[in-house]
């Protein structure tokens, strides 16, 4: 992802946001922007998952963020048990 570019500031607040929202009503947030930070897997690896830099492909769903999402709804449905 290039710096400045306008959806990375576009992240970069929802990103900050995010925890307060979830302190604030109480509720789960899958939170990608710091779970699955574009800059850890690479270049290579960026342009093999999105079409853009931060759009995710059908593969980056699948092998990128699906697996964060999964992991996150399976524990805020064990906090609520």
């Amino acid at each position: 992802m290039r710096e400045g570019a306008p959806h990375a500031l576009v992240s970069e607040e929802a990103g900050s946001i995010a925890p307060a929202l979830q302190e604030k009503w109480g509720i789960g947030i899958i939170n990608l922007y710091h779970e699955l930070p574009v800059g850890a897997i690479g270049e290579q690896t960026l342009a093999e998952y999105t079409l853009d830099g931060i759009h995710p492909i059908r593969r980056g769903y699948l092998e990128w963020w699906m697996p964060q999402i999964a992991a996150d709804i399976e524990s805020y449905m064990g906090e609520l048990v």
